[in-house]
């Protein structure tokens, strides 16, 4: 986070000419990007721990997004629509943790400093996400799903090199808990480590397993307008 507000000053002393010009008419752009997402399961790492296992702790992965932006005409707003697809995995002897997920965010972006080089903006929305789970135990296997809502709030800049090519650089900090998984499918004899059976929900030690998909992300985008 500290790179957008290194760049913030100097957004100040650039020439704010164009942007009347950059939102004289409504644009389109789509993005692609790849990213680091600061997601810490806390109940799973839990039970890892319990298992002398601190190797299969699940505490970040990566986030691949597709995003498109639409700019009003003569206005500094856009909204953009992101579904984004987010993997994380960790792995000890005889046990194993992996996490995927499915957002779909839409965003308000608002474009308050910009030239005909650098877009600097801010944006927030309000999503929904899905996230499933495997967990590997001394070769039993044990999967497991929920979903919620979420929200999500940060800036970013567009470096445009040329009127259609930009890559965008990304910093949001999202709240996206999931307080409970329910069970799709288990094998073996989990000795109550992990309990509930099939379409029921996931506990250990009497609790609900709860993952989420909050926490600080980066993101790299490569952006096409036209």
């Amino acid at each position: 986070m500290k790179i957008f507000f290194s760049i913030f000053p100097i957004l100040f002393c650039l020439n704010l000419s164009a942007h009347a010009a950059s939102g004289s008419s409504g644009s389109h752009s789509i993005g692609f990007g790849v990213g680091y997402t600061g997601a810490s399961q806390t109940d799973l790492n839990s039970w890892s721990s319990a298992q002398n296992a601190a190797g299969a702790q699940l505490t970040s992965g990566f986030e691949y997004s597709f995003t498109y932006i639409y700019r009003f005409t003569s206005s500094m707003f856009a909204l953009a629509l992101r579904p984004s697809y987010i993997s994380e995995s960790a792995g000890a002897t005889g046990v194993n943790n992996s996490l995927t997920g499915i957002i779909l965010y839409p965003i308000l972006r608002i474009y308050p400093l910009e030239n005909s080089f650098i877009h600097f903006f801010i944006q927030g929305g309000i999503g929904w996400g899905s996230l499933t789970g495997t967990t590997n135990f001394n070769g039993n296997s044990i999967t497991y799903s929920g979903s919620d809502f979420g929200a999500l709030a940060g800036l970013g800049a567009e470096f445009c090199f040329t009127d259609h090519q930009c890559m965008t650089i990304e910093g949001d900090a999202r709240y996206h808990a999931i307080p409970r998984s329910t069970i799709s499918s288990s094998s073996g004899n989990w000795n109550g480590t992990l309990t509930g059976p099939i379409g029921h929900e996931l506990e250990y030690n009497g609790t609900d397993v709860g993952n989420t998909m909050s926490g600080i992300q980066g993101i790299l985008q490569y952006t096409l307008k036209f």
